[in-house]
């Protein structure tokens, strides 16, 4: 199987995005990273704005979301991230709990990275801005009685205020 459909939540500063991506074998984090193309098809959709869980601005067929512009995109599961790793040699990520905030938004979730916790390297490394967030949760900051949920987070380090190891006892 080359692509699969899968469900997500996509925000920005001011919308809450929800509908099905077509994913290739690499998962949400494949075209998320994918510099081929700016943008995120989804279909079918809906749009709302951040403090509305009923209310639709709009429902239709296909949108198209500007990827720099999102801000994090909540799956319903793990597993639509990324395959798992394979090969020998790899470890096994260190679990790190978290606390993002970002000037529309805050998560708090487990962090997974191999070996120990280094911040360089984690808002540097590799070419793409997004980053898993698992077991997480977010919520908007004007709108603080409205948390999602979710299995899996992938959040937009461009987009990062402050990340605390809430975990860490130095």
């Amino acid at each position: 199987m080359t692509s699969r459909s899968i469900q997500v939540e996509i925000l920005t500063a001011s919308f809450r995005v929800t509908g099905r991506v077509t994913v290739p074998f690499s998962g949400m984090l494949g075209i998320l990273c994918d510099t081929t193309t700016s943008y995120l098809g989804i279909t079918p959709y809906t749009i709302s704005l951040l403090n509305s869980n009923i209310s639709m601005a709009d429902q239709s067929n296909y949108i198209r979301v500007v990827k720099r512009h999102i801000i994090a995109a909540c799956l319903i599961r793990k597993e639509d991230v990324s395959p798992p790793p394979t090969g020998r040699g790899l470890t096994r990520p260190s679990r790190y709990l978290v606390h993002i905030t970002t000037p529309t938004h805050e998560m708090e979730g487990s962090l997974e990275w191999p070996g120990r916790f280094d911040f360089t390297a984690i808002m540097a490394e590799g070419v793409c801005d997004f980053i898993p967030l698992y077991d997480a949760k977010l919520r908007a900051n004007h709108f603080p009685d409205i948390w999602i949920g979710s299995p899996a987070i992938l959040f937009n380090r461009s987009y990062l205020d402050t990340l605390i190891l809430l975990d860490d006892k130095e």
